[in-house]
């Protein structure tokens, strides 16, 4: 999350009007390796639906920031890992903050984040 604000930013002070920029590490990833890190994470499986394919979904996606290094000067700090490890921690931090912890951890295992 903070690489996108960050690079957002940057977009809006030094960027091309018109121009898309894409932000990401780089390194595609599926997403039941993203799901299998979140479960390591939060230390608790993640519930799991499989459903068919809809029409029109990308089978693979992955994000060349080559044009926001050049124009932007911005490249990712994050690896995914590090970024959803982040994104857990300030979620749950959240969350005991307001007293929700406990429903926070138990949406996100079951596949409700």
């Amino acid at each position: 999350v903070e690489d996108v604000i960050e690079a957002t930013i940057a977009a809006g002070e030094v960027g091309r009007p018109g121009l898309v920029y894409n932000i990401g590490a780089g390194t595609p990833a599926p997403l039941l390796d993203a799901i299998s890190m979140l479960q390591e994470l939060l230390g608790m499986p993640i519930s799991v639906h499989h459903v068919p394919a809809a029409r029109g979904d990308a089978r693979h996606t992955n994000s060349d920031g080559a044009r926001a290094v050049v124009d932007l000067g911005f490249k990712s700090r994050w690896s995914l890992r590090s970024g959803l490890n982040r994104q857990v921690e300030w979620t749950l931090d959240v969350a005991a903050m307001d007293g929700r912890a406990g429903s926070v951890a138990a949406g996100m295992m079951s596949g409700g984040i």
